[in-house]
Parts: structure tokens; C-alpha cells; sequence
């Protein structure tokens, strides 16, 4: 998949819109946010999409914990 922008405000489906595409795409998928909370909601939203199961090609993670692992962590 090409790399995509979007835009769209509060409540637009944004976090389906990804999850979707995220259970479809057959390669390694990072979703990173911002905080725990929308972390939840996004697992969540993987639940409920997809009989409750993550794939397991897809990580979430927290912005934060992704610079700690891939960032400090190796140096």
C-alpha cells in the first residue's frame, strides 16, 4: 500500500477505517497512538471487527513505548 494521509475529525471512523485495512493488508502492520486509553480502544475495535482476535501481524503500541524499545533500548 502506498503511504496515505487523513484527515478527519472526532467520530469520522477513523479507528475502523484502519482496523479494517490493518485485517486485510498481508504484511507487518504498526498502529501506534498516542495513550494506554486509545491503545484499548483500538484493540477493542480489533475484537469486535474480527471475532475477537488481533492478527498476530499486526502490533499496537504506544508512541512512547515504541521509542523506548526501538529507540533508547538498542543503544
Amino acid at each position: 500500500m502506498k503511504n496515505q494521509l487523513l484527515i478527519a475529525s472526532a467520530g469520522a471512523g477513523k479507528t475502523t477505517l484502519f482496523v479494517e485495512e490493518a485485517i486485510s493488508c498481508n504484511e507487518t502492520v504498526l498502529i501506534t497512538t498516542f495513550t494506554e486509553e486509545n491503545k484499548e480502544e483500538i484493540k477493542k475495535k480489533f475484537y469486535e471487527l474480527n471475532n475477537g482476535v488481533i492478527p498476530s501481524h499486526v502490533t499496537i503500541r504506544t508512541w512512547f513505548s515504541f521509542l523506548i524499545e526501538h529507540g533508547e533500548k538498542p543503544y
